[in-house]
């Protein structure tokens, strides 16, 4: 297994770690330094179809914003593939990195753009480089919460406010026509403010939770069936 602390290490900046089954060692591979890695690596290593693993730090890097980084299982180093250079560009990025179908590592910032309300970006680890291919705005959803997920040739996520009501929305991107789409929009008289990873489950229905709204006023979980664009909410959280 290999794994991320967001603190720690030689220089406080967090660690890359390797935990073998077989022999039950834990092993220390690497210490992120701030100004050259990266630190506050967040989220989770994501294996590429090169073989290698790549990962997010939240800030460091040459110009504090955040790095893009590729690993080799076993080594002791990391590669540093994209230095993150503008607050209006992909900035801190603090969710986990996807592997698509064709390839390309997805992921989103929660800031970022020129409104300041996030990105979805690609990497793509042929050529080393990443593109913003969206900026979140208000009215089209903003602060993206979460891991992206596929499904049928498009990625859904959710960002924790914006839209209509300013209380969330689910959103697509469409990897064949390179199209954003608002799939649902949250509003208080049912839940509201998405701010968890969505599940795929068998039958091609995304279930997710919210921090607020329900009949109790503290989140639910629900389900979002892509085909038909229908939602339901399954379960009210409460304190009992």
């Amino acid at each position: 297994f290999y794994g991320m602390c967001k603190d720690g290490g030689a220089e406080g900046n967090g660690t890359l770690f390797e935990y073998d089954l077989n022999s039950g060692t834990f092993t220390k591979k690497f210490d992120f330094d701030r100004d050259t890695d990266g630190d506050d690596p967040e989220g989770s290593l994501v294996l590429a179809s090169n073989g290698l693993l790549y990962g997010t730090t939240n800030s460091g890097g040459y110009s504090s914003l955040g790095t893009i980084f590729e690993y080799n299982p076993g080594a002791t180093e990391i590669s540093i593939v994209a230095d993150l250079q503008s607050p209006k560009d992909v900035f801190e990025p603090n969710q986990p990195l996807m592997v698509a179908s064709n390839g390309i590592l997805y992921g989103v910032s929660m800031e970022g753009g020129t409104n300041d309300g996030g990105v979805l970006y690609a990497f793509d680890p042929a050529t080393d480089t990443y593109s913003v291919l969206h900026e979140f705005t208000n009215v089209g959803g903003d602060e993206p919460h979460g891991e992206l997920i596929e499904y049928n040739h498009k990625l859904y996520g959710t960002c924790y406010r914006g839209g209509t009501f300013d209380d969330g929305v689910i959103f697509s991107w469409d990897l064949q026509t390179s199209t954003y789409t608002i799939e649902y929009t949250f509003d208080t008289s049912i839940s509201y403010n998405p701010d968890n990873n969505l599940t795929l489950t068998s039958d091609g229905k995304l279930l997710g939770a919210t921090a607020n709204g329900g009949d109790n006023g503290v989140g639910t979980m629900y389900e979002f069936d892509p085909n038909t664009s229908t939602f339901t909410e399954y379960v009210s959280f409460s304190f009992s």
